[in-house]
């Protein structure tokens, strides 16, 4: 078969966000139904409604392999860097 001679391969999804409180454990939950081994980089871009911590909490209940940053610059382009 040929999926015996090429193992999946391992994809790294990062979600950046700002005050997402609400949404974020929807999206991360959503990542739980991927069928790739999947690590997830939550981007934090400076909430002050308590979604970093949220997002740590909720990675970590659902079992997901992840990796928190913080970054206060505000803006997609520097969450994303």
């Amino acid at each position: 078969m040929i999926e015996a001679a090429f193992p999946v391969a391992r994809w790294t999804v990062i979600v950046p966000f700002y005050n997402e409180h609400v949404l974020l454990p929807v999206t991360l939950h959503s990542l739980t139904a991927q069928s790739r081994q999947t690590r997830i980089i939550p981007v934090d871009n400076g909430s002050n409604d308590g979604s970093g911590a949220l997002a740590e909490a909720t990675c970590r209940h659902l079992g997901l392999d992840h990796l928190l940053v913080t970054d206060h610059r505000p803006g997609k382009v520097f969450a994303l860097d």
